[in-house]
């Protein structure tokens, strides 16, 4: 990748910075919403964007879900992205399940999350939620 000397841009233009997104990004994005395979695949696959967001920084992104998938997205310090562009998984800026109801983060450490999906019923904390819990690896 080219690199421009910093006083080679001109400060009367406004530069925009280039995400880079990662090679992994469009078969994680693709199993993110894969309803062929047990939801529990979908959770995992949200398990692997935390992955290589922790490889990339050493912990995991911080705030909600809107801000989780906007690290995740390249909006972070080394513009790195591991969710596609376009990704029908993201709605809203928020990251859903199958059922369409966003997963709820739950920061347990820096490096340790937990990810539930409503399930089915699409209310958090029934007897059908799935998580994955810690996320650490």
């Amino acid at each position: 990748m080219a690199q421009v000397p910093a006083e080679a841009v001109s400060s009367e233009r406004e530069v925009t910075p280039v995400i880079t997104v990662s090679p992994v990004a469009q078969e994680l994005s693709e199993a993110l919403l894969d309803t062929d395979g047990p939801p529990e695949a979908e959770l995992e696959a949200v398990g692997q964007l935390l992955y290589f967001h922790r490889q990339a920084f050493g912990e995991n992104p911080v705030g909600d879900n809107g801000d989780i998938v906007a690290a995740l997205s390249g909006q972070n310090a080394k513009l790195a992205a591991w969710i596609a562009p376009g990704c029908d998984a993201v709605v809203n800026g928020q990251l859903v399940d199958r059922w369409g109801t966003p997963y709820w983060f739950h920061a347990m450490s820096g490096r340790e999350m937990e990810i539930r999906s409503a399930g089915p019923d699409r209310e958090q904390f029934t007897d059908d939620d799935l998580f994955l819990s810690p996320v650490s690896r």
